[in-house]
């Protein structure tokens, strides 16, 4: 997979961009910049649930990620409108909506291919990337993918994990995640773009976490009925 590209038209005629590359490896916090920020020391808002160790790894590999972005953002207004484009090798996206709408969607991308132990099991999502994804579209794509790992695992004699038991426990470890990154961000930010969209990107994890059940009984209902539609098959003369 190539760079995926995010350009940002403000409407203050201001423009942004950033190239993404999902195969090129990320900062894993033990190499930060000479003048990294305060704010993206490890220690500096610790998720309760990350497994790093400072002394090995003095800053947060998330944080390390999207230092720059944070700073190009952390003067702008979430309401701000722009027209955002996602390109791809395969394809263009286009949006034209509040600037926090467009950076969830980049920093959702980059926090997935950032090296922390947590947010980095969203890889695989990150490397189908859909740019401004409803929450319909991602429990399709979360369920999906983590269905194909477990079809592989029983492939591979591994034991599968159809109860889906697994991602919901991953999805509340997301949750828990939330809180410390969003001070983080604060830390970061003048105004509320950046906490808008971090916010916004976790905010999704939790409803994914509380309605999974109900939107994948929906789902249900949906393929119950697909597979009781009867299609008449028209007749054909006898030879």
């Amino acid at each position: 997979m190539g760079k995926i590209t995010y350009e940002f038209k403000i409407e203050n005629g201001e423009v942004l961009s950033f190239d993404i590359d999902p195969s090129s490896p990320t900062n894993s916090g033990k190499t930060p910049k000479p003048a990294s920020a305060s704010w993206t020391a490890l220690n500096n808002h610790k998720c309760e649930n990350c497994p790093l160790n400072p002394d090995e790894h003095p800053h947060c590999p998330v944080a390390l990620d999207i230092e720059e972005v944070a700073e190009k953002f952390s003067a702008l207004l979430s309401w701000k409108q722009a027209e955002v484009w996602v390109h791809t090798e395969e394809r263009s996206y286009h949006k034209t909506c509040d600037l926090q709408t467009g950076l969830r969607s980049m920093l959702g991308l980059m926090m997935a291919l950032s090296l922390c132990p947590i947010l980095s099991r969203l890889k695989p999502l990150a490397l189908s990337h859909l740019p401004f994804a409803n929450f319909q579209e991602t429990v399709s794509r979360v369920v999906g993918n983590y269905l194909i790992r477990q079809f592989l695992n029983e492939k591979n004699g591994i034991e599968p994990d159809w109860s889906l038991s697994e991602l919901k426990s991953m999805y509340k470890e997301l949750v828990t995640v939330n809180f410390s990154m969003l001070e983080r961000i604060r830390a970061a930010s003048k105004e509320d773009a950046n906490l808008n969209a971090i916010s916004i990107f976790f905010s999704m994890a939790s409803i994914v976490n509380m309605a999974l059940e109900e939107q994948l009984d929906e789902m249900e209902e949906q393929f119950i009925e697909a597979k009781n539609r009867t299609v008449e098959t028209p007749a054909f003369p006898a030879t």
